[in-house]
């Protein structure tokens, strides 16, 4: 997703089904499939994880994360300014 301005950051904050945790980062790229299609991949750089909604995200050391929307529960998209 594009940022506005420089002084603004999109990201998203994908909640994974059957307590599988929460990933954040900035949505690379995404597939483009039919609706009806539940296996939709997502591309994530910049990441993070957090086990559960009361810790702290953590840094992935790695330089993308590829997630399936038929694994999330729910995504949110963010904008942070000031960064």
């Amino acid at each position: 997703m594009r940022q506005k301005a420089c002084n603004e950051r999109t990201f998203v904050e994908v909640k994974m089904k059957q307590g599988a945790g929460f990933y954040t980062g900035e949505l690379k790229s995404y597939g483009i499939v039919s609706d009806s299609e539940r296996n939709k991949d997502f591309l994530l750089v910049t990441s993070a994880y957090k086990k559960s909604e009361e810790s702290a995200y953590v840094s992935m050391d790695v330089d993308s994360v590829l997630l399936n929307f038929a694994d999330a529960e729910s995504m949110a998209v963010i904008k942070e300014k000031n960064v």
